[in-house]
């Protein structure tokens, strides 16, 4: 997955694995005040289905950066 790098004028570049992880955990805490793994979990059961919050829909379009293809 690539993101805008600020650093760089805006130019985008792609993340390794464990940059995009890390880039995912940084969201879910920021936004839910948990990890990406605790919101990994709470995925899988179920727990956001039907949840449209901007801070939830925030962290669900960061999953394709840990999501194993």
């Amino acid at each position: 997955m690539a993101v805008m790098d600020t650093q760089r004028n805006g130019q985008m570049r792609e993340l390794t694995r464990d940059e995009g992880r890390k880039f995912f955990d940084a969201r879910a805490r920021y936004y839910l005040h948990i990890s990406g793994e605790e919101f990994l979990e709470r995925w899988r059961r179920g727990e956001y289905r039907g949840i449209d919050r901007p801070e939830v829909m925030r962290v669900i379009a960061a999953l394709p950066f840990v999501q194993e293809e």
